[in-house]
């Protein structure tokens, strides 16, 4: 849960930091949550059934958390040169900070009903990222 709360708050740094900040900013805390999350694949290094009220991390979930960190910061660290000519990126990169969190949310949840409809979600910021 903390990685999720993590990817969250890159989310807010969107608002603080100026244009030409945003994308080392937001690379370098995905890089660091994704090496982190590295801890979760390790089933011996800390007990890994960590859950909560509504949300679950057990050898399941944990791998696929793993790749969804790495995944979205190999998709910043590759889009270094849409960046510069693309008109807005600063949605870009929330929207790909949106997926990340949305995609974390739905791999931790429980309840298959809660896991289909967070899975459904993260279905819009895909086809934002596919029209371009």
């Amino acid at each position: 849960m903390l990685t999720t709360l993590f990817s969250a708050s890159s989310l807010l740094l969107l608002l603080i930091y100026p244009r030409f900040f945003i994308w080392p900013v937001v690379s370098l805390s995905l890089l660091t949550l994704s090496f982190f999350s590295i801890i979760l694949v390790f089933p011996y290094s800390f007990p890994l059934s960590i859950s909560s009220v509504f949300s679950f991390i057990d050898f399941l979930s944990a791998p696929l958390i793993t790749l969804t960190l790495w995944v979205s910061s190999l998709i910043v660290i590759a889009s270094y040169k849409i960046l510069h000519s693309y008109k807005s990126p600063n949605l870009f990169i929330f929207i790909v900070t949106s997926l990340n969190a949305i995609l974390l949310l739905t791999f931790c949840q429980m309840n298959i009903i809660t896991f289909y409809f967070s899975f459904e979600a993260s279905l819009l910021p895909t086809l934002f990222l596919i029209l371009g």
